[in-house]
Protein backbone atom coordinates (compact mmCIF):
# COMPACT_ATOMS: atom_id res chain seq x y z
CA UNK A 1 0.00 0.00 0.00
CA UNK A 2 1.40 2.82 -1.06
CA UNK A 3 -0.73 6.01 0.24
CA UNK A 4 -3.15 6.71 2.51
CA UNK A 5 -5.81 7.85 0.01
CA UNK A 6 -5.27 4.24 -1.78
CA UNK A 7 -6.04 3.02 2.18
CA UNK A 8 -9.41 5.02 1.89
CA UNK A 9 -10.49 3.69 -1.63
CA UNK A 10 -9.88 0.27 -0.79
CA UNK A 11 -12.14 0.86 2.53
CA UNK A 12 -14.66 2.35 0.68
CA UNK A 13 -14.76 -0.61 -1.85
CA UNK A 14 -15.00 -2.58 1.32
CA UNK A 15 -18.46 -0.70 2.36
CA UNK A 16 -16.44 0.66 5.38
CA UNK A 17 -16.67 4.38 6.21
CA UNK A 18 -13.36 6.02 4.23
CA UNK A 19 -13.64 8.90 7.23
CA UNK A 20 -14.24 7.04 10.31
CA UNK A 21 -12.20 8.68 13.02
CA UNK A 22 -10.85 5.41 14.38
CA UNK A 23 -9.85 5.06 10.68
CA UNK A 24 -8.11 7.83 10.40
CA UNK A 25 -6.45 7.93 13.45
CA UNK A 26 -5.15 4.71 13.17
CA UNK A 27 -3.78 5.13 9.93
CA UNK A 28 -1.90 8.47 11.54
CA UNK A 29 -0.74 6.13 13.97
CA UNK A 30 -2.48 6.79 17.17
CA UNK A 31 -2.40 3.42 18.73
CA UNK A 32 -6.19 1.78 19.71
CA UNK A 33 -5.27 1.62 23.43
CA UNK A 34 -4.53 5.85 23.25
CA UNK A 35 -7.67 6.02 21.44
CA UNK A 36 -9.71 4.38 23.90
CA UNK A 37 -8.11 6.20 26.55
CA UNK A 38 -9.10 9.49 24.93
CA UNK A 39 -12.91 8.36 24.46
CA UNK A 40 -13.42 6.30 28.09
CA UNK A 41 -13.50 3.27 26.57
CA UNK A 42 -12.34 -0.57 26.57
CA UNK A 43 -9.82 -0.76 24.14
CA UNK A 44 -11.62 -4.21 22.45
CA UNK A 45 -14.50 -1.97 21.74
CA UNK A 46 -11.72 0.08 19.64
CA UNK A 47 -10.28 -2.78 18.29
CA UNK A 48 -13.75 -4.19 17.05
CA UNK A 49 -14.06 -0.95 15.04
CA UNK A 50 -11.04 -1.44 13.18
CA UNK A 51 -10.61 -5.23 13.15
CA UNK A 52 -12.92 -5.13 10.03
CA UNK A 53 -10.62 -2.02 8.42
CA UNK A 54 -7.80 -4.40 8.78
CA UNK A 55 -8.99 -7.44 7.25
CA UNK A 56 -10.06 -4.94 4.14
CA UNK A 57 -7.21 -3.03 3.59
CA UNK A 58 -3.72 -5.34 3.17
CA UNK A 59 -0.82 -3.75 4.59
CA UNK A 60 -2.71 -0.74 7.28
CA UNK A 61 -1.55 -2.57 10.03
CA UNK A 62 1.90 -2.80 8.87
CA UNK A 63 1.28 1.00 8.07
CA UNK A 64 -0.02 1.84 10.90
CA UNK A 65 2.76 0.31 13.37
CA UNK A 66 5.43 2.37 11.06
CA UNK A 67 3.89 5.47 12.06
CA UNK A 68 3.59 5.08 16.05
CA UNK A 69 5.49 7.27 17.78
CA UNK A 70 8.29 6.31 19.13
CA UNK A 71 9.08 6.72 23.29
CA UNK A 72 10.90 9.69 23.51
CA UNK A 73 9.02 12.77 24.58
CA UNK A 74 9.58 15.41 21.97
CA UNK A 75 7.47 12.78 19.53
CA UNK A 76 4.85 12.57 21.90
CA UNK A 77 1.55 14.46 20.94
CA UNK A 78 -0.70 16.48 24.09
CA UNK A 79 -3.18 14.39 25.05
CA UNK A 80 -5.80 17.63 24.96
CA UNK A 81 -4.52 18.21 21.82
CA UNK A 82 -5.12 14.93 20.41
CA UNK A 83 -8.83 15.17 22.40
CA UNK A 84 -9.39 17.97 20.04
CA UNK A 85 -8.28 16.22 16.93
CA UNK A 86 -10.32 13.83 17.70
CA UNK A 87 -13.71 16.54 17.63
CA UNK A 88 -12.94 17.36 15.09
CA UNK A 89 -12.97 14.06 13.08
CA UNK A 90 -16.16 13.27 14.86
CA UNK A 91 -17.27 16.03 13.31
CA UNK A 92 -16.46 15.61 9.92
CA UNK A 93 -17.91 12.12 10.46
CA UNK A 94 -20.95 13.68 11.01
CA UNK A 95 -21.49 16.48 9.22
CA UNK A 96 -19.74 16.22 6.46
CA UNK A 97 -17.42 19.06 6.80
CA UNK A 98 -14.33 20.59 8.67
CA UNK A 99 -15.79 22.97 11.49
CA UNK A 100 -15.23 26.83 11.32
CA UNK A 101 -15.08 29.54 13.69
CA UNK A 102 -18.95 30.89 13.19
CA UNK A 103 -20.58 27.40 12.87
CA UNK A 104 -24.14 27.22 13.51
CA UNK A 105 -23.78 24.90 16.92
CA UNK A 106 -21.00 26.04 19.82
CA UNK A 107 -18.95 23.11 19.55
CA UNK A 108 -18.54 23.39 16.13
CA UNK A 109 -17.49 26.74 16.41
CA UNK A 110 -14.93 26.18 19.08
CA UNK A 111 -13.36 23.40 17.28
CA UNK A 112 -13.47 25.32 14.02
CA UNK A 113 -11.68 28.33 16.12
CA UNK A 114 -9.22 25.74 17.13
CA UNK A 115 -8.43 24.70 13.65
CA UNK A 116 -8.10 28.15 12.67
CA UNK A 117 -5.11 28.47 15.58
CA UNK A 118 -3.86 24.73 14.04
CA UNK A 119 -3.45 26.87 10.82
CA UNK A 120 -1.62 29.90 12.67
CA UNK A 121 0.72 27.48 14.06
CA UNK A 122 1.58 25.87 10.85
CA UNK A 123 2.14 29.29 9.40
CA UNK A 124 4.93 30.23 12.36
CA UNK A 125 6.43 26.52 12.17
CA UNK A 126 5.25 25.49 15.99
CA UNK A 127 3.70 22.32 15.17
CA UNK A 128 5.49 19.43 15.42
CA UNK A 129 5.87 16.43 12.13
CA UNK A 130 3.66 14.14 13.97
CA UNK A 131 0.72 17.04 14.69
CA UNK A 132 1.02 17.97 10.86
CA UNK A 133 0.61 14.50 9.81
CA UNK A 134 -2.76 14.15 11.94
CA UNK A 135 -3.52 16.47 10.72
CA UNK A 136 -2.92 16.27 7.27
CA UNK A 137 -6.02 13.58 7.38
CA UNK A 138 -7.99 16.32 7.07
CA UNK A 139 -8.61 16.87 3.77
CA UNK A 140 -8.23 20.70 2.95
CA UNK A 141 -7.85 21.99 6.87
CA UNK A 142 -4.96 24.31 5.63
CA UNK A 143 -7.24 26.65 3.68
CA UNK A 144 -9.77 28.27 5.55
CA UNK A 145 -13.41 27.97 4.75
CA UNK A 146 -13.32 31.69 2.88
CA UNK A 147 -10.82 30.53 0.51
CA UNK A 148 -12.83 27.18 0.17
CA UNK A 149 -15.60 29.19 -0.87
CA UNK A 150 -14.64 31.07 -3.10
CA UNK A 151 -12.92 27.99 -5.18
CA UNK A 152 -15.78 26.26 -4.95
CA UNK A 153 -17.46 29.78 -6.44
CA UNK A 154 -15.23 29.97 -9.21
CA UNK A 155 -15.23 25.97 -10.04
CA UNK A 156 -19.03 26.68 -10.42
CA UNK A 157 -18.70 30.00 -12.50
CA UNK A 158 -16.16 28.42 -14.74
CA UNK A 159 -18.59 25.83 -15.28
CA UNK A 160 -21.87 28.27 -16.04
CA UNK A 161 -19.59 30.44 -18.12
CA UNK A 162 -18.62 27.52 -20.44
CA UNK A 163 -22.16 26.04 -20.96
CA UNK A 164 -23.72 29.81 -21.80
CA UNK A 165 -21.24 30.21 -24.05
CA UNK A 166 -21.78 26.63 -26.04
CA UNK A 167 -25.54 27.24 -26.15
CA UNK A 168 -25.65 30.86 -26.93
CA UNK A 169 -22.64 31.47 -29.06
CA UNK A 170 -21.62 34.77 -26.87
CA UNK A 171 -19.97 35.67 -23.81
CA UNK A 172 -22.79 37.13 -20.70
CA UNK A 173 -23.38 40.72 -20.21
CA UNK A 174 -23.03 42.36 -16.85
CA UNK A 175 -25.60 44.39 -17.70
CA UNK A 176 -28.21 41.60 -18.98
CA UNK A 177 -31.43 41.79 -17.86
CA UNK A 178 -32.10 38.21 -17.20
CA UNK A 179 -30.77 37.54 -13.46
CA UNK A 180 -28.80 34.52 -14.22
CA UNK A 181 -27.13 35.82 -17.36
CA UNK A 182 -25.95 38.97 -15.60
CA UNK A 183 -24.80 37.16 -12.42
CA UNK A 184 -22.26 35.06 -15.12
CA UNK A 185 -21.68 38.19 -16.74
CA UNK A 186 -20.37 40.39 -13.50
CA UNK A 187 -18.53 37.41 -12.35
CA UNK A 188 -16.80 37.52 -15.42
CA UNK A 189 -16.40 41.00 -16.14
CA UNK A 190 -14.28 40.83 -12.45
CA UNK A 191 -11.98 38.65 -13.76
CA UNK A 192 -11.88 40.53 -17.20
CA UNK A 193 -10.77 43.50 -14.78
CA UNK A 194 -8.22 40.89 -12.22
CA UNK A 195 -6.71 39.57 -15.57
CA UNK A 196 -5.86 43.41 -16.79
CA UNK A 197 -4.43 44.09 -13.85
CA UNK A 198 -2.15 41.13 -12.93
CA UNK A 199 -4.31 40.37 -10.22
CA UNK A 200 -5.99 36.93 -11.67
CA UNK A 201 -5.16 33.73 -9.66
CA UNK A 202 -2.99 31.80 -12.13
CA UNK A 203 -4.74 28.76 -11.99
CA UNK A 204 -7.90 30.03 -12.66
CA UNK A 205 -6.52 32.37 -15.56
CA UNK A 206 -4.98 28.85 -16.97
CA UNK A 207 -8.52 27.10 -16.61
CA UNK A 208 -10.26 30.23 -18.52
CA UNK A 209 -7.88 30.09 -21.45
CA UNK A 210 -8.36 26.03 -21.60
CA UNK A 211 -12.26 25.56 -21.00
CA UNK A 212 -13.33 29.06 -22.11
CA UNK A 213 -10.97 30.19 -24.74
CA UNK A 214 -11.14 33.66 -25.99
CA UNK A 215 -12.70 34.80 -22.55
CA UNK A 216 -11.46 38.10 -22.09
CA UNK A 217 -13.03 39.90 -25.22
CA UNK A 218 -12.56 42.82 -26.97
CA UNK A 219 -12.43 45.32 -24.12
CA UNK A 220 -9.61 43.64 -22.08
CA UNK A 221 -7.10 41.33 -24.30
CA UNK A 222 -4.62 39.14 -23.72
CA UNK A 223 -1.46 41.31 -23.01
CA UNK A 224 1.35 40.67 -26.07
CA UNK A 225 4.42 38.53 -24.61
CA UNK A 226 7.70 40.61 -24.72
Amino acid sequence: MKTDELAKELAAAAGLDPAGERFLMYLAGVPARRMAELAGVHPNAVHGVLRPYIVAVPGLKELHQSRVPGPRPEHDVPRQWLERLEGVLAHLSEHGELPYDNHKTSEGAALGRWLTTQRRHLRRGALSPQQIELLDHLRGWRATRRWSQTRDRNDLRVTQLAAFRLEHGRWPSHKAADPEERLIGVWLHGRRQAAANGALAVDLHERLDAETPGWRGRQFPARKQL
